[in-house]
């Protein structure tokens, strides 16, 4: 699978470190390729990014075939909430490359500004 060039790297690590000091309650942000490989991260908490690309993939392929079981098309994002806070992953593309974007917050969060914030970051990183 092609991978983001090394030298996009630190923009995209800036701009994951970006997402998570602007979003309160958010404590993890992880870019993962599709097949599960972290790829930028940045944490405050000590989690570990190669663990939550992989579970974010599996996770993301599983949605995307209970989709295509029920008929409700290709998979964008999912969501996970729980009492302690939410896990948001989404699917982003960087120079027409698909990865998947994953936030994970604390109970404190606004979902609605996480998918926005992702949303926002997905086109910002779309064309490096």
């Amino acid at each position: 699978m092609k991978k983001i060039a090394s030298d996009l790297i630190p923009i995209v690590e800036e701009h994951c470190k970006q997402l998570l000091q602007e979003t309160s309650g958010v404590f993890t942000v992880v870019l993962a390729t599709a097949d599960g490989f972290d790829i930028a991260s940045a944490s405050i908490r000590g989690t570990d990014p190669a663990k939550i690309a992989a579970m974010s993939s599996s996770m993301m392929s599983i949605c995307a075939a209970a989709a295509d079981e029920t008929h409700l098309g290709s998979t964008n994002g999912m969501t996970i909430t729980s009492d302690k806070g939410l896990l948001y992953s989404t699917y982003i593309e960087i120079n027409g490359l698909n990865y998947i974007l994953c936030v994970i917050a604390d109970s404190s969060v606004i979902q609605a500004q996480v998918i926005y914030r992702c949303n926002d970051l997905s086109k910002r990183l779309k064309f490096l």
